[in-house]
């Protein structure tokens, strides 16, 4: 409708959305309305979205749900040099480490309390990087580093091993992990376990120097 047919009733009377339907689904014809006597009835279609027939549903925006106002998620975590001290961990067996000080925590989605794990609570790709150092210095012979999703190893792991050789030792030796997965911004946690393998069978220990053990992510790409 040109603008000089719309004017005139803009003036002089309110204009209201309606719709033949009891509600408006997308694609509907709306019609903008006058309430004068002269009016003619002329309108225009326009294109709605409404909580229950969303295009963007599933894509980068939920629009029929509270929108979540963290931009970009991410998180450090660390056992902290000289406070919380190492962590023994059972010989030759996963162990989840428990890194109980948060460097920075963009969404508060890191527990540093009780469970040790991150449950982001926004979907998407997120890059996660872990590192761990051993330092028991008892012939540890093999040391893998661990990504966890909702308590199962994923496939990218970081090792370290000496193969055919005895009383030799990766002690202060820093196997590290990284690799994109997918959360689905509900249940979805990740965590960080190591598994070390001493050929005397004592317990392996992981420093908690900062610098060296640690636990990180951040967001890559929002798909809600």
């Amino acid at each position: 409708m040109p603008l000089s047919r719309i004017k005139p009733q803009m003036e002089s009377s309110q204009l209201r959305l309606d719709s033949s339907a009891a509600s408006t689904d997308v694609n509907e014809r709306v019609l903008l309305d006058g309430t004068d006597s002269s009016d003619t009835n002329d309108g225009y279609a326009v294109i709605l979205e409404d909580a229950t027939a969303n295009a963007f549903d599933g894509g980068p925006f939920v629009l029929s749900e509270t929108p979540i106002s963290v931009a970009n998620p991410a998180f450090k975590a660390i056992m902290q040099t000289g406070i919380n001290g190492n962590q023994t961990v059972s010989n030759n067996t996963s162990t989840k480490l428990q890194f109980k000080q948060k460097v920075y925590d963009v969404g508060g989605y890191y527990d540093n309390v009780t469970n040790y794990r991150y449950t982001p609570l926004i979907a998407g790709y997120y890059q996660i990087t872990g590192s761990v150092q051993e330092v028991s210095n008892t012939d540890i012979s093999d040391v893998m580093c661990q990504i966890y999703k909702n308590g199962t190893v994923v496939h990218t792991q970081g090792r370290m091993r000496i193969a055919g050789l005895t009383n030799d030792d990766l002690n202060a030796s820093i196997p590290n992990v990284i690799d994109v997965i997918h959360f689905n911004g509900t249940t979805d946690y990740v965590e960080l376990y190591v598994q070390a393998y001493s050929e005397d069978g004592s317990s392996p220990q992981v420093n908690d120097l900062d610098t060296s053990t640690f636990f990180l992510g951040h967001l890559l790409t929002r798909t809600s």
